[in-house]
């Protein structure tokens, strides 16, 4: 039995489970085959619940089967194999297999019952009692009251420390993964940026070369008109006012430039 809890945990991984008992229901054919056969059934029909040993183990006492029992409910509910169950979980079904692993686990660490009949802090009063058993009187009922509170607050914030414990080993590091990723691709977004903005710094350098070189040419020819005292010649007045074109469109474009690598820079 304890291979099968190993193997149901590792092999087929189910992000929660319910353990029950064999128990043959009284008016089932089971219950009555036993019965025909003789076999011990508990007489008790209150323990028919698939939480008690009601029949005979082949190969363990009664005792032994329970133990066997609670220790599957506590190693699957358990801080490693929760822990495990919700590192595989998605963001989106995170919390609702948290809450449902806080229902069960408190139902096992805590109540130490199955969870379907288990609620949140019992409320138990001291005149609610069956028939069969006598009446408490207020100062018993106050001391066992006050101990079971007392144990189960302590059984609670165990509880609550324990799945601080699971949360930070899951939810914050499945953050802190989302968080490192984020960055990864903002750098790497940043990176493409500056691979661009260098394409286009070239480009434009370039650019540059090609009018600072037209630029000077056409102030030497100018500077050529005027030394030939031709001032009154059409392409003196063409030449410098191209000339005043280009060297204001290189000005501007060396500003360009200057923004762009302090931006990079940056």
């Amino acid at each position: 039995m304890r291979r099968d809890i190993t193997m149901l945990m590792e092999e087929v991984q189910p992000d929660q489970a319910s353990f029950f008992m064999l128990t043959p229901l009284p008016g089932s054919m089971d219950h009555l085959e036993m019965t025909r056969r003789g076999e011990w059934m508990d007489s008790d029909f209150n323990q028919y619940d698939s939480f008690h040993a009601v029949q005979n183990h082949p190969n363990m006492t009664k005792e032994e089967w329970f133990n066997v029992y609670r220790e599957a409910w506590k190693r699957f509910y358990s801080v490693e194999n929760l822990t495990k169950v919700l590192h595989r979980a998605s963001p989106e079904s995170y919390w609702g297999i948290f809450k449902n692993a806080v229902w069960y686990a408190y139902a096992t660490h805590c109540e130490e019952a199955h969870p379907m009949i288990t609620g949140f802090w019992r409320l138990k009063g001291r005149t609610e009692r069956r028939p069969t058993f006598p009446m408490e009187s207020r100062l018993a009922y106050a001391w066992r009251r006050t101990k079971d509170t007392v144990v189960l607050s302590w059984r609670v914030l165990k509880l609550i420390l324990m799945f601080e414990k699971i949360w930070r080993a899951t939810w914050l590091t499945k953050r802190a993964a989302e968080w490192r990723e984020s960055m990864a691709q903002a750098k790497e977004a940043q990176v493409q940026r500056q691979r661009r903005a260098l394409a286009k710094a070239v480009a434009f350098l370039t650019y540059l070369h090609l009018r600072m070189g037209q630029s000077r040419a056409v102030w030497q020819d100018a500077w050529q008109l005027l030394k030939r005292g031709k001032l009154w010649h059409p392409r003196l007045y063409l030449d410098s006012v191209y000339g005043v074109f280009l060297s204001v469109s290189e000005l501007l474009t060396r500003v360009w430039l200057f923004l762009m690598n302090f931006a990079l820079e940056t």
